[in-house]
């Protein structure tokens, strides 16, 4: 529910306060979702990487579902409440390890 309520990206006409607003909410939805998915572990700064690129799709099945017609409220649910799963089990790893390569660790000479 709070992650379809802030999925609509602010409008650039907006007016700045409101878009302060939703910037700030955004972010609260981004440090709640690493404390949820980490608990009392250290989150890796990749994990704030993962959690904004997941708004990209928020608000694409987001549009799909409202917008477009294309997607069921159930089907834009089961397909971000998975997907930020995946993203964390699969994609974080990948992109911590991509990080390290270009760190220099490890990087073929």
């Amino acid at each position: 529910g709070m992650m379809l309520a802030l999925a609509p990206s602010a409008d650039p006409g907006l007016d700045p306060e409101v878009t302060a607003i939703a910037d700030t909410a955004r972010d609260a939805v981004v440090a709640q979702v690493i404390a949820n998915h980490f608990g009392d572990f250290e989150p890796p700064p990749e994990a704030q990487l993962i959690v904004r690129a997941f708004f990209g799709l928020v608000e694409a099945a987001s549009r799909e579902w409202l917008f477009k017609g294309r997607a069921t409220r159930e089907q834009v649910e089961a397909l971000l409440s998975h997907g930020i799963l995946a993203l964390m089990r699969d994609a974080l790893p990948a992109v911590m390890a991509a990080g390290q390569v270009e760190n220099g660790a490890g990087r073929a000479t």
